[in-house]
């Protein structure tokens, strides 16, 4: 779901497959509608369940996408986030370009992990000006 808010910030909701075979299909997916839709100069977010425990995708929106990974910007490694009761795999990401990065935590503990069997993201961003 690729959105656009009023102040031309670019926003993509994801939840990628399991299988390897799928999430690659689901990404090639994703870059080809970047490039054709999101214009390289425009504030851009994807956040959503990413199923990439072993960071397979990660490397490729790092390189292919120009994107930066916000738990990784501050932090040194993707966040983990799953199983919410006790989170060991890094599953749930944040992506973002042409915006500057001002926090990010992960929400774990009550009553997040009641919510949902993935810990959230919050991230803060400012727009960049020139």
């Amino acid at each position: 779901l690729l959105g656009k808010l009023t102040n031309d910030i670019y926003l993509l909701c994801v939840h990628f497959g399991l299988f390897k075979r799928e999430k690659l299909h689901q990404l090639d997916l994703m870059l080809s509608m970047l490039k054709d839709d999101v214009p390289n100069d425009m504030p851009l977010i994807i956040a959503g369940d990413f199923n990439d425990w072993n960071l397979s995708i990660d490397k490729k929106l790092r390189k292919e996408a120009n994107l930066k990974e916000v738990y990784s910007e501050i932090y040194g490694r993707p966040a983990r986030t799953f199983p919410s009761a006790l989170p060991i795999l890094p599953m749930d990401r944040i992506y973002y370009r042409n915006l500057e990065l001002e926090d990010v935590e992960v929400l774990s503990g009550m009553p997040w992990n009641k919510l949902s069997d993935h810990c959230a993201i919050n991230a803060i961003f400012s727009v960049v000006t020139d």
